[in-house]
């Protein structure tokens, strides 16, 4: 087992060590720590809907993912479920994405995770379903998290391969994440390396050293694990943070939110070390500020922030009181919505609330959904849609 990670080439940008010696970390470990398929207290939460202020509650309908029975569930306002995607007897989902013609893109396996002669997971897939759940295309490859859509109808797919990169240290294999583009009909037309974007100006960040672990037999190190990506939108705002086509993403293992220049191969801006732990799901509001899940791994308690990327800034901040009522160790999500609450996922417990700016709670859902254990199923997202989406697909695929 390797003690440290380190740089072995000369000349090339440092990668520092791990304070303690590999394995010392509460942290790492809890990264290193799959996902909870259930929640692992209940805590005698109601099934369901749990409370709503239809006064201060922002309409709309919303969408999320039982990860391991393989379904995505629209429901209603008052936790009415309205319409279900389901696809395949094995495997796990991961995010599910509604298209304007209700087909959904799904990242997830189709089958129990499995290595073949090349280290692809050939059980992991970006699917499309149509609204009846037949599946429309399946493209394999290692997509994990999320996808994104650009202007121009391509799809943008969080990928991995495990292969050396030389330039941090030659011998070792890495888990490089990438991000993969692929047509509307699912076919691979490009791949980009986020770990070289990264390396590209050590200014922005410089990487650290992460504890290797094992996945399927397969030794390595998960320097990254990048866990969401999404297009920025346009912007008004000035800068190379806000330009059109940049990235937004995140990597749990980096304890970082980042922007990349997708045309430059390189990232832009980076926050979050010494300030955010295992984050997730940022993203870019309309003010140019960056909303954020900090789960806050080794510290026992989440919340959410809003930053100005200009200055570095945390502008808003949620957390529960006490703060310990608010944490999940994996996933997690926050969503900005129209009347300025915010929608949160509290994913290892299965639970969504919607936040005003002031942090009273004006909705609350917890999964009705159960696994074999009859525990309540986790899941990755709660998004709320906006009815001019959902109401027309309902309309039109209701008898």
């Amino acid at each position: 087992m390797l003690s440290l990670i380190a740089l072995a080439c000369s000349g090339g940008p440092e990668i520092p060590a791990p304070a303690a010696p590999i394995g010392a970390s509460a942290v790492d470990q809890l990264r290193a720590l799959g996902y909870l398929d259930a929640a692992e207290d209940d805590g005698g939460l109601t099934s369901g809907l749990e409370l709503i202020d239809p006064r201060r509650s922002a309409p709309g309908y919303n969408l999320f993912v039982s990860r391991n029975l393989r379904r995505a569930d629209l429901i209603d306002a008052q936790g009415e479920l309205l319409h279900t995607w389901s696809y395949g007897a094995e495997g796990a989902w991961t995010r599910a994405l509604l298209q304007p013609d209700g087909s959904l893109l799904v990242v997830g396996s189709t089958a129990s995770p499995r290595q073949n002669n090349t280290h692809v997971d050939s059980s992991r897939a970006l699917m499309k379903l149509s609204w009846d759940s037949e599946l429309i295309w399946q493209a394999s490859l290692n997509a994990h998290h999320d996808v994104t859509t650009t202007p121009e109808g391509q799809l943008l797919a969080l990928d991995f391969e495990y292969r050396e990169i030389p330039e941090i240290q030659p011998g070792l294999t890495f888990r490089d994440d990438r991000i993969t583009a692929l047509s509307p009909d699912g076919e691979i037309l490009s791949s980009r390396s986020i770990t070289e974007m990264l390396l590209a100006d050590p200014s922005v960040h410089t990487l650290r050293g992460v504890q290797p672990n094992s996945a399927n037999g397969l030794e390595h190190v998960d320097l990254l694990h990048v866990n969401a990506l999404s297009l920025l939108p346009p912007s008004e705002h000035a800068g190379p943070i806000y330009e059109q086509g940049n990235l937004l993403a995140c990597s749990r293992h980096q304890d970082l939110i980042f922007v990349l220049d997708l045309e430059q191969e390189r990232a832009v801006w980076a926050w979050g070390p010494g300030e955010i732990s295992g984050p997730h799901d940022p993203s870019m509001l309309a003010n140019g500020n960056v909303l954020l899940f900090d789960n806050g791994l080794g510290r026992g308690w989440s919340r959410v922030l809003e930053l100005d990327p200009r200055t570095d800034t945390v502008v808003w901040e949620y957390k529960a009181d006490p703060p310990e009522d608010l944490y999940t160790a994996s996933r997690g999500s926050a969503q900005r919505l129209d009347n300025g609450n915010t929608l949160i996922a509290v994913s290892d417990k299965g639970r969504a609330i919607e936040v005003t700016p002031a942090g009273e709670v004006v909705w609350a859902f917890n999964n009705p959904n159960v696994l074999g254990a009859g525990k309540r199923a986790t899941f990755n997202r709660m998004e709320r849609l906006p009815a001019s989406l959902v109401e027309p697909l309902l309309r039109s695929h209701t008898p």
